[in-house]
C-alpha cells in the first residue's frame, strides 16, 4: 500500500517565529518548513491585524500582516486574498504555507477568515503567553558564525547574514571596527 501523506498540523506561531526561525527546505514532495522551539512548522496557524489594501502585483495577490510582534506578506497566486474582502484594521485567521523567496519570508494562505468576535483574539494571546520566543542572536553568535564560515578568505556576507537573521548586528560590527570586509562581500573578524 502506497505512502499516504497526510495534512500537517497547523500549528499557533507568532510573526516574529517566522521570521526568525530557521528555514528548512525540502526535497521532492516534502513540504518546506521553519523551526520554531525545535518543531518543524509546515503550516501556519496564525492571527492578524490586515496593515495594507489587498493588491495585484503581476502575477499575485499580496497583503501585509501585523499580529505585533512584526509584519509579514501574504500572497496568493490565486484569487483568496481578492474573494476575502478584506479592509486595513481587519482582523483575519489565516492558515498559510511559510515560504521564501530571496530571503524574504511571506507565507501562502490557504484559508483567511475575519474574526468578528474579540474574545478569539484575547484567547490566541493567552496561549502564545506560555511559548517561549525565539531567542535573538547576540553580538557573539554573530562573530562565532564569522569564524565558521571564514576559511582564509572571509566569511561569505550573504551567508552569515542568512544564519544570523540579523543584519543590523553585522553593520554594527563593521561600524565598530569589531569586523571588516576583506574584500567585497567577505567579512573578517579583526584578530
Amino acid at each position: 500500500m502506497a505512502d499516504i501523506q497526510r495534512r500537517q498540523i497547523a500549528y499557533k506561531v507568532r510573526v516574529s517565529d517566522i521570521l526568525k526561525g530557521d528555514y528548512v527546505r525540502k526535497e521532492g514532495w516534502l513540504p518546506n518548513s521553519i523551526l520554531v522551539a525545535d518543531k518543524e512548522v509546515s503550516r501556519i496557524n496564525l492571527i492578524a491585524t490586515v496593515v495594507t489594501m489587498p493588491e495585484q502585483e503581476l502575477n499575485y495577490f499580496y497583503v501585509m500582516l501585523d499580529d505585533g510582534t512584526g509584519k509579514i506578506t501574504a500572497r496568493s497566486f490565486d484569487d483568496i486574498l481578492a474573494r476575502s474582502k478584506l479592509s486595513i484594521g481587519d482582523v483575519v485567521l489565516v492558515i498559510a504555507r511559510p515560504r521564501e523567496y530571496n530571503n524574504e519570508r511571506y507565507l501562502m494562505p490557504e484559508v483567511i477568515r475575519k474574526i468578528q468576535d474579540q474574545k478569539w483574539i484575547a484567547l490566541r494571546q493567552a496561549e502564545l503567553q506560555g511559548m517561549p520566543e525565539l531567542p535573538k542572536p547576540s553580538v557573539a553568535q554573530v562573530i562565532s558564525i564569522i569564524r565558521k564560515y571564514d576559511s582564509g578568505d572571509g566569511a561569505p556576507y550573504q551567508q552569515v547574514i542568512k544564519e544570523v537573521d540579523a543584519e543590523h548586528l553585522v553593520e554594527q560590527l563593521l561600524k565598530q571596527g569589531e569586523v571588516f570586509e576583506i574584500r567585497p562581500g567577505r567579512l573578517k573578524v579583526l584578530e
